[in-house]
């Protein structure tokens, strides 16, 4: 770059997202200083190295959180004075014919719930090895669905834009409009070279087009072409 570049709001806005998308590294080092002055002039926070999983959205304002009022300390309540340790009471001997009526009289009424379960078991109609009639709901495939999902990778923005193009291969989507030329250049070259994750070079063809909505502004546009799954 041979002289000094400005920037509009709408540029730097856009530029702002890119590095909320793919990171802080992936603007070039004019870039960097034009978007660093910009979010000090609107109080927004310096984008990290690494793309956030859930980006903000361009002019959003991030919400500061209020720090919650400290509550007062809880009164300590005073220790229960302990009270005098109760004597223990020794239980009275039971006679000897006593102990035998009342050992008689659970045997007795032990052996009548016994005899009654084996009852009910005998009435029982079910036979206790019979298979339940509800099987589970299995349905099979003829091949493996084109969009599953892999969870343990982020779900970032571009890897959304990359799963919905894979779902209709060789069929072009606009993935990015009104932008300038200059952010449509850079955001086409690195959705070509493998700079995003979710763009494996090679697999997507990605091109440029002027903006039929917005005169002056360009378009991007990409088709999933086949490999590179990652």
């Amino acid at each position: 770059m041979t002289g000094k570049t400005k920037y509009d709001e709408t540029t730097l806005a856009q530029l702002y997202q890119i590095a909320l998308d793919e990171g802080w590294d992936q603007l070039e080092p004019g870039e960097r200083i034009a978007v660093g002055r910009w979010c000090r002039r609107n109080g927004k926070p310096r984008p990290a190295v690494t793309p956030t999983v859930t980006p903000q959205t361009a002019g959003e304002e991030t919400p500061t959180t209020e720090e919650a009022p400290t509550t007062e300390e809880a009164p300590t309540t005073e220790e229960t004075p302990t009270s005098e340790e109760t004597p223990a009471v020794e239980p009275a001997p039971v006679p000897a014919a006593d102990t035998d009526r009342i050992l008689d009289h659970l045997w007795t009424d032990t052996a009548d719930h016994a005899d009654h379960d084996e009852s009910a078991d005998a009435h029982d109609p079910t036979p206790a090895d019979t298979a339940p009639d509800d099987e589970p709901s299995v349905t099979f495939l003829d091949t493996w669905p084109a969009d599953t999902e892999n969870d343990s990778e982020p779900r970032t923005r571009w890897a959304r834009v990359a799963a919905r193009l894979r779902a209709q291969p060789g069929r072009p989507a606009i993935i990015a409009d009104d932008l300038w030329r200059k952010p449509a250049v850079d955001l086409r070259r690195r959705l070509r070279d493998g700079s995003v994750k979710a763009f494996p070079t090679g697999a997507y063809r990605v091109e440029l087009a002027p903006d039929q909505t917005h005169d002056g502004r360009y378009t991007v546009i990409a088709a999933y072409q086949g490999g590179g799954e990652r």
